[in-house]
């Protein structure tokens, strides 16, 4: 599957919880993100994540947030059809064309395509796999079977897609 990346958030790190899109399963580093914020001039996009369009810009990023080590930065990457069809229908971001050759795919999580709320902590989900932990990337039948059966079971959320996480630090 083809992955845009939509934005950048600033997590804990290591990771205190569960490895998840979502915010409250994996907090955010708020005094560095708003430190980020203001240094650089960065706004939130639609998706409530940073904006990072400036390879310069996102290059002093990685290496502020690489010499610290409580944190790290987070890219969030959604199915580029997703993305576009997001872009074109409410002028969210259609993807940010930054190098991410040195991130680490962590995994693909389940959530609302609008605010990243995990699939994968809703008891009835966690049930059917036996876990809350993110799926591998390289889990196709393992990723729809959950996409697919999200949209049945917390209507309230949906549409869901896949959302896949990538890491500066791993």
């Amino acid at each position: 599957m083809d992955y845009s990346c939509v934005g950048f958030d600033i997590r804990i790190w290591p990771c205190e919880g569960v490895l998840s899109s979502e915010s409250s399963c994996w907090e955010q580093d708020y005094v560095v993100y708003n430190d980020l914020k203001l240094k650089f001039d960065l706004k939130e996009n639609f998706y409530q994540l940073l904006e990072v369009k400036d390879e310069g810009i996102f290059c002093l990023i990685k290496n502020l947030i690489s010499r610290i080590e409580s944190c790290n930065l987070i890219a969030i990457c959604i199915p580029k059809s997703i993305a576009l069809l997001n872009n074109e229908r409410f002028g969210y971001p259609a993807g940010y064309s930054l190098d991410l050759s040195d991130f680490f795919t962590m995994g693909v999580d389940v959530g609302d395509v609008d605010g990243f709320f995990s699939v994968l902590q809703h008891p009835r989900i966690e049930k059917h796999r036996g876990s809350k932990n993110i799926l591998s990337q390289d889990d196709f039948s393992g990723i729809l079977d959950v996409v697919q059966l999200a949209g049945f079971i917390d209507e309230n959320h949906a549409p869901y897609c896949a959302i896949k996480i990538m890491s500066l630090k791993i």
